[in-house]
């Protein structure tokens, strides 16, 4: 299975299947950019095989094109350009700008979306409830299993409620304090091969 985007879509890597996709409202997408546009943020979303931002330059714009090994294309309108209904958005700016924002968005849509970090620089825009421990709950499900047969390993911010969630959680050495905190144990850095060891220890030698 694929956990996209914190959970918003999980796939069946063996069919093909979306077996469950949650997209932003669609009434707020348009607000959300022009928010976005008035606070001059570095706003970007998704199409099937490409980022789409207003402003590509921004230095984590193209971080998150590395991470993805995808290319960003360059939009006038960012709501326009969306084939379908998105299933988040991303702020990706300056950490202390992010803080700054933060409490805007709260206000303005923290009723009906969830936000959060999932690093210093990258502020998530995404549907109510969506988080990586509700997608392990859908993936549990299709799947009737229970979450103590479940171990998750992580190294972001955004991992900590899969990590709450999860029987068995395991941290990067080199994540962030909170996930490493919210863990039940810390493995070797993601450098050192910190998943394959996981796996070694907690699966196959038990």
């Amino acid at each position: 299975f694929i956990m996209a985007y914190n959970g918003s879509e999980i796939i069946d890597c063996q069919s093909g299947k979306i077996i469950f996709r949650r997209t932003l409202p669609e009434a707020l997408v348009p607000q959300i950019a022009e928010l976005g546009r008035e606070l001059g943020m570095h706003l970007i979303s998704y199409n099937d095989n490409e980022i789409v931002s207003e402003r590509p330059e921004g230095e984590y714009v193209q971080k998150e094109a590395f991470c993805c090994r995808t290319k960003v294309r360059r939009v006038e309108r960012i709501e326009e350009a969306l084939l379908q209904a998105p299933v988040k958005f991303i702020s990706a700016d300056e950490p202390d700008f992010l803080r700054e924002v933060l409490p805007v968005f709260q206000e303005r849509f923290g009723a009906e979306v969830n936000l959060f970090f999932s690093e210093p620089y990258f502020m998530e825009i995404v549907p109510r409830e969506i988080e990586k421990a509700f997608g392990l709950s859908k993936i549990a499900e299709y799947l009737g299993i229970g979450r103590e047969q479940i171990m998750a390993m992580g190294d972001g911010y955004n991992d900590v409620p899969m990590m709450r969630y999860a029987g068995l959680s395991v941290a990067m050495a080199n994540g962030c304090e909170e996930t490493k905190a919210a863990a039940d144990h810390i493995t070797c850095s993601n450098d050192e091969d910190g998943v394959a060891e996981a796996v070694k220890a907690y699966i196959l030698e038990r």
